[in-house]
């Protein structure tokens, strides 16, 4: 069968992935057991076949069996590994600046959930535009895995993963750790002996207000991310020791799956892993208001209040929060910034341009134009205002307002009444700003 064929195999002290799935991070777990457990190997080399895709929730779990390993005294090392995949196995604590998709991260401090999360959130709304609440809920959702980690697993380092996949629109994330597993944490608590093994353990902890030690938390981190899951329609699986517990809400309808695992992973029953792995649509709306957490105080997004100033509006200041002036990409990624400030609030937003020198004309095409062309004349005129143009800012804007007439003439002939009607307003309205 089909299932059947090995997609990792070794050959004396190296293991190679040919293929990778949710079926080769089980035989990863295999081979690399029998090395090190019963051949005794303290060297294991690892080799990933080029052109295949790393997602999160198949390469991180394999990343943080490695990193256990290591841990242990085995030297474990990637051998002959394709350009594209070197900083993604390796990984390291996060550092503002560094691309922060696509990559393993680890962190063992709350400082260090607090940068990952908010780097996360940062690029996540610069590279597409979400549906009102999906970021805030993602980064709720995020938060609380993560500092589960920290409190609950046993160790003191936790590993994680986030993608894009552009094209089916969705958020992918995943947290891994080799601690005790979710069935051992419950060992120690008022639920130790309803727990009998490792499935059931999981179901519980989705429970409302079930924790393991009510003194370091309310037990509710696993509870909301399923609530979000459903209310998203996207997708859940947690895997801890021999259990895996699935959510399938992406239809609309929630289907929900129970499994226990065959595969050991660790030498020892005190060990065992947890993943959870969840995704989340851009272009559907989480409203809070729908999940019952959430409706006994009402959830502050922080990370737009970076962005409010001392009256209650908001101000995307150009200088310190675009990734530079000068190029249309940074044009472009600013832009689906500030469209996902005004899709996240009704507050109005002011673009302030005080302190920007040199503006090229890519960008104020990217950046303003395209604006303009997103939300349509009358929403730009409710929602947003611009600050602190120069005149040279002013000259650069309008000529790249008549340029894109230009073109947009052209490529539509059929429609020239039109589109000179259209272009024509947002000249006469882009005046209006520079004489206000």
């Amino acid at each position: 069968m089909y299932m059947s064929k090995k997609k990792v195999t070794s050959q004396g002290n190296t293991i190679t992935i040919h293929r990778l799935n949710y079926y080769a991070v089980g035989q990863f777990y295999d081979n690399i057991r029998s090395l090190v457990y019963t051949q005794g190997l303290k060297n294991v080399f690892v080799k990933i076949a080029p052109n295949i895709s790393l997602y999160p929730n198949q390469i991180l779990p394999i990343i943080g069996v490695i990193e256990y390993y290591r841990s242990q005294g085995v030297s474990v090392e990637f051998k002959n590994l394709a350009s594209g995949y070197v900083g993604l196995v390796k990984p390291q604590e996060y550092s503002m600046g560094s691309g922060i998709l696509g990559r393993v991260w680890k962190f063992s401090h709350s400082r260090d959930v607090s940068n990952i999360v908010n780097g996360y959130r940062k690029e996540f709304e610069r590279v597409e535009v979400f549906a009102k609440g999906t970021l805030y809920a993602m980064e709720w959702a995020l938060n609380e895995v993560m500092d589960n980690v920290l409190r609950h697993s046993g160790v003191n380092c936790g590993y994680v993963m986030a993608q894009y996949h552009q094209e089916n629109k969705l958020i992918a994330l995943s947290v891994f750790d080799y601690g005790r597993g979710i069935m051992n944490s419950f060992s120690d608590s008022e639920y130790s002996e309803a727990v009998q093994d490792d499935a059931g353990a999981i179901e519980l902890a989705l429970r409302k207000s079930v924790t393991r030690d009510k003194s370091k938390g309310q037990g509710n981190g696993l509870f909301g991310l399923v609530s979000i899951v459903k209310e998203g329609h996207g997708l859940l699986n947690i895997r801890s020791g021999r259990g895996s517990y699935s959510i399938d809400s992406s239809g609309g309808y929630t289907s929900t799956s129970v499994e226990k695992k065959n595969f050991e992973k660790y030498p020892n029953k005190e060990v065992s892993s947890t993943l959870v792995d969840f995704q989340l649509k851009q272009d559907r709306e989480i409203n809070l208001d729908n999940i019952d957490l959430f409706k006994d105080y009402d959830p502050v997004d922080l990370h737009l209040e970076d962005f409010e100033d001392d009256i209650n509006s908001y101000v995307y200041d150009i200088a310190k929060h675009s990734e530079g002036t000068g190029t249309r990409e940074a044009g472009k990624r600013a832009r689906i910034q500030i469209l996902n400030v005004v899709k996240q609030t009704e507050t109005s937003i002011t673009l302030d341009f005080s302190n920007v020198g040199v503006m090229s004309s890519s960008y104020a095409d990217e950046l303003i134009v395209k604006l303009l062309l997103d939300v349509g004349i009358s929403q730009f005129n409710r929602a947003i205002r611009l600050k602190g143009l120069s005149d040279t800012h002013k000259r650069i804007l309008e000529k790249s307002f008549r340029q894109r007439t230009s073109q947009e003439q052209t490529v539509r002939e059929n429609q020239e009444g039109a589109v000179t009607s259209f272009w024509g307003k947002c000249i006469a309205y882009v005046k209006s700003w520079f004489r206000g």
